[in-house]
């Protein structure tokens, strides 16, 4: 099964606050994790997806019917979209009367959520119409805030797996899930973005230098999302999940369609690679930051230096995570030493092509 990457659709849909329902907390990290999302489709996949057409609900005062007209409206009037993103960010519940996942938006009301809300059931009808012609990827980052909102019981594995086998059985359909169950606050300790698209975006404008092909698919888009959670988060332990339905043509989380930028760097310009290594670092992002110091020195340093001592300043950086833990000026200065030898060693590689 082969997917055509040439016209590409993006829906976002959510909010970052609820006016009928100030119960429910909203926040600038549901903002920044849409931004982010977007940022990455209109400025870093060009070489994923070179056309992309975009549909931003994010904070529209739509209700359920009204979501579902803009959403056919747009696929129709974009015939020659052959994959379609649809990610949204916000809260999510249980509902047990409705026996079905609700996805939260501005028009949400506390006194009668299903109605107000999005139901998963009726959104999955839009999605399968969608999705018997084109490759559909449903990426939700939902959080639960069962203190707000009395009714907010997160489903078992099981029964989100039903659901979406119920509603959502097409030839071209996957869901990425911001986890699996137990939905409690994935908002970051430092208030930026949520801690599912943070991983999620790192993992899709970075790549893995382990994974030595040029594009990855969504189920390896996800290992990587992981990966990135538990370097932010050290002690979290929900991580994403990801459901298809049965699909007997196969199963397009499989399907290399997201490129891989780690293999690109690879081949960069040594200043492009540098850049790479010290906005890693500005972000604090210390494993990647140890990753790609690593292939730097593999790629660029012709002079063979000892292996082992950029293999030991590496796993210092990597052990800055732990030492955030620890007292704050002993992770300052920690973090001072080991970002000097970093940026020592990268000029004195570049100082070699000179």
């Amino acid at each position: 099964m082969k997917i055509e990457r040439d016209q590409t659709g993006l829906i976002i849909i959510g909010s970052d606050s609820y006016p009928q329902s100030p119960e429910i907390d909203g926040g600038v990290e549901f903002t920044n994790a849409k931004n982010s999302v977007h940022d990455y489709f209109v400025k870093n996949a060009q070489n994923s997806f070179p056309s992309i057409k975009i549909l931003d609900l994010f904070n529209s005062d739509l209700n359920e019917d009204r979501t579902d007209v803009e959403i056919r409206q747009f696929v129709s009037l974009n015939p020659q979209l052959t994959i379609i993103f649809i990610y949204y960010v916000g809260h999510g519940s249980y509902s047990r009367d409705d026996r079905c996942l609700i996805l939260t938006v501005k028009s949400t009301r506390r006194e009668n959520l299903s109605v107000s809300s999005i139901r998963l059931s009726s959104f999955g009808r839009t999605i399968r119409a969608i999705g018997s012609t084109k490759s559909v990827y449903v990426i939700l980052d939902c959080c639960y805030s069962g203190a707000a909102i009395e009714s907010m019981m997160s489903p078992g594995d099981v029964e989100i797996q039903n659901e979406i086998d119920l509603h959502y059985a097409s030839r071209g359909i996957t869901v990425l899930a911001s986890s699996s169950k137990d939905f409690p606050s994935f908002k970051l300790p430092a208030k930026k973005s949520t801690l599912f698209t943070e991983g999620l975006t790192l993992a899709l404008r970075n790549g893995d230098v382990s994974k030595n092909r040029q594009y990855l698919s969504l189920r390896e888009i996800k290992e990587i999302s992981e990966k990135n959670i538990r370097r932010l988060l050290p002690n979290n332990n929900i991580f994403p999940a990801l459901y298809t339905p049965i699909q007997p043509e196969g199963d397009i989380a499989d399907i290399p369609v997201f490129y891989n930028y780690a293999i690109q760097d690879r081949r960069a310009d040594i200043n492009i690679q540098a850049d790479r290594i010290v906005e890693a670092m500005t972000n604090s992002e210390f494993g990647n930051v140890a990753t790609l110091l690593l292939e730097f020195v593999k790629n660029f340093d012709n002079e063979k230096h000892d292996l082992l001592k950029y293999v030991m300043l590496a796993t210092e950086c990597r052990d800055l995570l732990e030492d955030k833990t620890k007292a704050y000026d002993v992770y300052i200065k920690n973090r001072k030493s080991n970002y000097k030898k970093i940026l020592a060693t990268i000029w004195r590689i570049k100082n070699q092509k000179m």
